[in-house]
Protein backbone atom coordinates (compact mmCIF):
# COMPACT_ATOMS: atom_id res chain seq x y z
CA UNK A 1 0.00 0.00 0.00
CA UNK A 2 2.85 2.25 0.92
CA UNK A 3 4.65 1.60 -2.74
CA UNK A 4 1.40 2.35 -4.70
CA UNK A 5 0.43 5.43 -2.50
CA UNK A 6 3.96 6.97 -3.13
CA UNK A 7 3.54 6.24 -7.16
CA UNK A 8 0.29 7.51 -7.68
CA UNK A 9 1.29 11.13 -5.41
CA UNK A 10 4.78 10.83 -8.16
CA UNK A 11 2.11 10.63 -11.03
CA UNK A 12 -0.03 13.31 -9.70
CA UNK A 13 2.90 15.38 -9.50
CA UNK A 14 3.58 14.82 -12.86
CA UNK A 15 -0.16 15.32 -14.09
CA UNK A 16 0.04 18.80 -12.55
CA UNK A 17 3.32 19.61 -13.91
CA UNK A 18 1.38 18.80 -17.18
CA UNK A 19 -1.53 21.25 -16.07
CA UNK A 20 0.74 24.21 -15.49
CA UNK A 21 1.61 24.00 -19.14
CA UNK A 22 -0.70 26.07 -20.55
CA UNK A 23 -0.42 28.86 -17.93
CA UNK A 24 2.70 29.44 -19.55
CA UNK A 25 0.58 29.82 -23.18
CA UNK A 26 -1.82 31.86 -21.07
CA UNK A 27 1.65 34.47 -20.17
CA UNK A 28 2.72 34.42 -23.25
CA UNK A 29 -0.61 35.02 -25.57
CA UNK A 30 -1.06 37.96 -22.92
CA UNK A 31 2.13 39.73 -23.99
CA UNK A 32 0.74 39.50 -27.88
CA UNK A 33 -2.49 40.85 -28.67
CA UNK A 34 -4.75 37.15 -27.83
CA UNK A 35 -8.25 36.79 -28.24
CA UNK A 36 -10.26 36.06 -25.10
CA UNK A 37 -10.98 32.90 -26.67
CA UNK A 38 -7.10 31.82 -27.03
CA UNK A 39 -7.22 32.46 -23.57
CA UNK A 40 -9.93 30.80 -22.11
CA UNK A 41 -8.67 28.02 -24.12
CA UNK A 42 -5.74 27.46 -22.50
CA UNK A 43 -7.28 28.19 -18.87
CA UNK A 44 -9.91 25.44 -19.90
CA UNK A 45 -7.32 22.96 -20.83
CA UNK A 46 -5.40 24.37 -17.07
CA UNK A 47 -8.41 23.53 -14.86
CA UNK A 48 -9.22 20.36 -16.54
CA UNK A 49 -5.90 18.79 -16.01
CA UNK A 50 -5.47 19.94 -12.71
CA UNK A 51 -9.36 18.51 -11.70
CA UNK A 52 -7.70 15.17 -13.03
CA UNK A 53 -4.75 15.49 -11.22
CA UNK A 54 -6.61 15.92 -8.14
CA UNK A 55 -8.50 12.72 -8.84
CA UNK A 56 -5.37 11.01 -8.31
CA UNK A 57 -4.51 13.58 -5.38
CA UNK A 58 -7.65 11.79 -3.90
CA UNK A 59 -6.02 7.90 -4.72
CA UNK A 60 -2.95 9.28 -2.32
CA UNK A 61 -5.27 10.28 0.38
CA UNK A 62 -6.87 7.17 0.59
CA UNK A 63 -3.85 4.94 0.70
CA UNK A 64 -2.13 7.58 3.27
CA UNK A 65 -5.00 7.28 5.38
CA UNK A 66 -5.29 3.29 5.60
CA UNK A 67 -1.69 3.45 6.20
CA UNK A 68 -2.32 5.96 9.19
CA UNK A 69 -4.82 3.65 10.18
CA UNK A 70 -2.33 1.00 10.30
CA UNK A 71 0.24 3.10 12.28
CA UNK A 72 -0.46 2.62 16.14
CA UNK A 73 1.54 5.55 16.95
CA UNK A 74 -0.76 8.24 15.10
CA UNK A 75 -4.60 8.89 15.98
CA UNK A 76 -6.92 7.10 14.06
CA UNK A 77 -8.97 10.65 13.60
CA UNK A 78 -6.01 11.26 10.98
CA UNK A 79 -6.36 7.83 9.09
CA UNK A 80 -10.70 8.24 9.30
CA UNK A 81 -10.15 12.26 8.01
CA UNK A 82 -7.15 11.18 5.30
CA UNK A 83 -9.97 8.86 4.04
CA UNK A 84 -13.03 10.95 4.32
CA UNK A 85 -10.78 13.66 2.17
CA UNK A 86 -9.37 11.14 -0.27
CA UNK A 87 -13.00 10.22 -1.07
CA UNK A 88 -13.79 14.07 -1.41
CA UNK A 89 -11.61 14.81 -3.49
CA UNK A 90 -11.79 11.94 -6.15
CA UNK A 91 -15.23 12.04 -5.71
CA UNK A 92 -16.07 15.32 -6.45
CA UNK A 93 -12.92 15.87 -9.25
CA UNK A 94 -14.94 12.71 -11.24
CA UNK A 95 -17.99 14.35 -10.58
CA UNK A 96 -16.75 17.40 -12.80
CA UNK A 97 -15.73 15.18 -15.27
CA UNK A 98 -18.16 12.57 -15.92
CA UNK A 99 -21.06 15.39 -14.97
CA UNK A 100 -20.16 18.61 -15.91
CA UNK A 101 -24.02 19.65 -16.79
CA UNK A 102 -24.00 19.30 -12.65
CA UNK A 103 -20.85 21.78 -12.22
CA UNK A 104 -22.93 24.46 -10.25
CA UNK A 105 -24.18 21.98 -7.82
CA UNK A 106 -20.78 19.99 -7.34
CA UNK A 107 -18.78 23.69 -6.90
CA UNK A 108 -21.44 23.99 -3.61
CA UNK A 109 -21.07 20.63 -2.33
CA UNK A 110 -17.14 21.18 -2.63
CA UNK A 111 -17.53 24.17 -0.54
CA UNK A 112 -18.93 22.56 2.16
CA UNK A 113 -16.05 19.46 1.96
CA UNK A 114 -13.28 22.03 1.71
CA UNK A 115 -12.47 22.70 5.08
CA UNK A 116 -12.87 18.73 6.00
CA UNK A 117 -10.83 18.07 3.32
CA UNK A 118 -8.27 21.00 4.42
CA UNK A 119 -8.25 19.90 7.87
CA UNK A 120 -7.18 16.62 6.92
CA UNK A 121 -3.78 17.40 4.77
CA UNK A 122 -3.28 20.26 7.09
CA UNK A 123 -3.81 18.82 10.33
CA UNK A 124 -1.77 15.62 9.88
CA UNK A 125 1.37 17.84 8.24
CA UNK A 126 1.23 19.92 11.92
CA UNK A 127 0.35 16.90 13.73
CA UNK A 128 3.90 15.01 12.21
CA UNK A 129 5.39 18.13 12.51
CA UNK A 130 5.00 18.72 16.73
CA UNK A 131 4.29 15.08 17.52
CA UNK A 132 5.41 12.50 14.83
CA UNK A 133 9.15 11.19 15.62
CA UNK A 134 8.57 12.52 19.28
CA UNK A 135 7.81 9.62 20.53
CA UNK A 136 8.96 8.39 23.97
CA UNK A 137 11.40 5.41 23.40
CA UNK A 138 13.05 3.57 26.71
CA UNK A 139 17.34 3.39 26.06
CA UNK A 140 18.89 0.07 26.45
CA UNK A 141 20.35 -0.29 29.51
CA UNK A 142 24.14 -1.20 28.71
CA UNK A 143 25.18 -2.87 31.97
Amino acid sequence: ISLATALVRVVYALVLGAAILPLFSVVNLVEGTPSATQVMDELKAFESLWSQGLILFGVHLFGLGILTMRANYIPNFWGGLLLFAGLCYSGLHLAKALAPMHLDQIVKIEMVLSLPMALAEIGLAFWLILKGGKMNVVPANHS
